[in-house]
């Protein structure tokens, strides 16, 4: 679990970089969305929120906060919809680049299952946002 919760905390940084490196909004275009964001809406929803604490609890709170607000250059998590946070965390498992902290993502986000990057969302989403 500390591999999997290294990485998450690793992953949820890159997202918050994006994030914070987009428009200012924080959400995703519509016509970007589509059916994919609706299966990782659906996704999220399914997410177990204990699963996501756990791993969000050992790697995620040590860059971005214990509350998901962000410290120094590691953006905040809370604010997104569960569809925003997959989307990020998916393209860092796949190892694209989505912000200027991606690499330090990217070793994190590969350990991560569907049901872990599910779980994330969930509870950033449901607990913390």
């Amino acid at each position: 679990m500390e591999i999997r919760a290294l990485l998450a905390a690793a992953m949820l940084s890159l997202v918050a970089a994006q994030a914070g490196a987009g428009d200012g909004t924080g959400g995703t275009d519509a016509a970007e969305g589509g059916a994919d964001e609706a299966a990782s809406t659906e996704t999220a929803a399914a997410g177990d929120p204990e699963v996501g604490a756990a791993i969000y609890d050992e790697v995620c709170k040590n860059c971005h906060g214990p509350t998901g607000k962000g410290m120094a250059s590691f953006p905040k998590l809370v604010g997104h919809d569960a569809a925003y946070l997959i989307e990020k965390l998916e393209a860092y498992r796949a190892g694209e680049k989505v912000g200027p902290n991606s690499a330090l993502m990217y070793g994190v986000a590969e350990e991560l299952t569907d049901d872990d990057i599910a779980g994330l969302a969930a509870y950033i989403v449901d607990e913390l946002g």
